[in-house]
């Protein structure tokens, strides 16, 4: 702002609405690479995080193909437990989350 004061006291600027469009470019453009690309970042970077940690974490406790003989039956039945928990707890916690969406939508409208 003090640039503006200083051509404004030289006389190079004279028009007020010279001075408003160049206050609001700076304020855009300022707008846009301080709280834009933060945003577009995370909103791009935390999907294909979350992308990436599920596929892994699928093709871990999942395979294409499995022997389920042997000790190795143990181990198989463990990993199908665990994602089987996985599994509940993330249906049920999506299920209860909507439910108290619709209840206190209810309540407080």
């Amino acid at each position: 702002m003090t640039n503006l004061q200083d051509q404004h006291r030289k006389g190079l600027i004279n028009d007020p609405i010279e001075v408003y469009l160049t206050v609001e470019l700076k304020r855009n453009s300022k707008m846009l690479t301080e709280l834009m690309l933060p945003a577009l970042a995370l909103g791009f970077g935390i999907p294909f995080l979350v992308g990436f940690v599920a596929t892994q974490l699928w093709t871990r406790m999942a395979p294409a193909y499995n022997f389920y003989w042997g000790d190795y039956k143990a181990v198989w039945d463990r990993k199908q437990n665990v994602l089987r928990t996985i599994w509940v707890v993330g249906i049920l916690g999506l299920v209860i989350s909507v439910l108290a969406a619709g209840v206190s939508r209810y309540v407080w409208h």
